[in-house]
């Protein structure tokens, strides 16, 4: 998950020396078609540019020019003219880390004491000694999960030009939810609508990738038993453990052939891949400040961007997630919108494919991997 905290860090203009105000105006004239060029007191420069035309690989060249130079563009279209403002601004060159570090230690620690209670509540199938292997591959398998995810965002956003903050983890309440899962802070919109899609789709199918790895090593993991001796060793934690999605006790049942009066005890690492499920699945949902809203807001208009916000927070109501659809509800409704610098340039028709398969995608996760709820 990722979100935008743009702060206003225009430069005044007393800071700007004449040369580098007028090499950016000799090089807006010299790439764009200028009808008009307006110099605002504040610094900014405001040019009218000829509409009909293609501008998009130009302005994302533009913005790596300006990058140096403590200028951003903003690209807006009204009525039948375009719009290319250029602002002073600048850009954040240092990043705390004191937080970050000390949120993804407690977070570590949350998840090690949720994998010590899943994994102790094995004794007597497992041996003590696998109890801590266990309890370890769980802790590095769930944070591997979360940190992938943000990890894509991440790598994308420097790839596009962006300065992102790094991971802030959520710690959250061992025997429940290990985790609330993580978000990255971009101080700076997308360059323009294709970036916002890639960004927003690049850490649910990162994530995703870890989370499929660890399916399988979760359902070598898993124990065969005989129902009786389950019963006599783990008592009222046996209907807890053997509680899970149809899909996964469907391809537990494939890899490890339980016998008519055999019980699947359930490893928790394949909890960690079912939790990595549930992330992906609610991130590609087209909700404000989630992943997927993020894709369809650079697709969608204005009000097809509301719709789709509403309609995911009803989804996620009618699944169960109670907790979320308040969350996601009050994150995204009257917060400000923040939108591509260039939000001229439509994003292109294969990413418009890509997000109908995203959605198909998040729908396959839920069928496969988390219906019923195991909440």
């Amino acid at each position: 998950m990722h979100s935008y905290k743009w702060g206003s860090r225009l430069l005044k203009r007393r800071q700007l020396s004449l040369p580098a105000v007028s090499e950016v105006e000799d090089y807006v004239r010299q790439k764009f078609d200028v009808i008009n060029t307006y110099h605002r007191e504040s610094g900014a420069y405001e040019f009218t540019l000829a509409p009909g035309q293609l501008y998009g690989r130009k302005f994302v060249e533009l913005f790596a020019y300006l990058r140096s130079r403590n200028f951003i563009p903003l690209l807006r279209e009204s009525d039948s003219s375009l719009t290319l403002l250029v602002e002073p601004y600048q850009f954040p060159l240092r990043q705390r880390v004191n937080l970050p570090l000390l949120l993804f230690a407690a977070t570590l620690i949350s998840v090690s004491v949720d994998g010590w209670l899943r994994s102790s509540a094995l004794t007597g199938i497992l041996t003590p000694a696998q109890v801590t292997t266990t309890t370890l591959i769980y802790t590095l398998t769930l944070m591997a999960i979360i940190g992938t995810h943000e990890g894509g965002h991440y790598l994308v956003s420097r790839m596009k030009g962006q300065r992102p903050s790094l991971p802030y983890f959520i710690p959250g309440v061992p025997g429940f939810l290990p985790t609330f899962g993580a978000l990255i802070v971009s101080t700076e919109p997308s360059v323009n609508r294709d970036a916002e899609f890639d960004l927003g789709a690049s850490g649910p199918l990162a994530g995703l990738i870890v989370s499929i790895v660890a399916l399988f090593v979760g359902l070598l993991d898993t124990k065969v038993v005989p129902l009786e001796f389950a019963k006599q060793v783990l008592g009222s934690n046996l209907s807890i453990i053997t509680q899970v999605p149809v899909g996964l006790e469907y391809l537990v049942g494939a890899f490890q052939h339980p016998g008519p009066n055999d019980v699947v005890i359930f490893s928790p690492i394949l909890f960690a891949a079912w939790f990595g499920f549930l992330l992906t699945f609610l991130n590609l949902m087209p909700a404000g400040q989630l992943d997927g809203g993020h894709m369809s807001s650079s697709i969608l208009t204005r009000k097809g961007r509301q719709l789709a916000t509403l309609l995911s927070v009803f989804a996620m109501l009618l699944l169960g997630y109670f907790l979320m659809a308040v969350f996601i509800f009050a994150l995204s409704w009257g917060n400000r919108e923040v939108r591509p610098l260039d939000d001229v340039t439509r994003i292109s028709k294969n990413r418009v494919f890509a997000f109908a398969a995203v959605l198909a995608l998040a729908t396959l996760i839920y069928v496969l991997f988390l219906y019923p709820p195991i909440y």
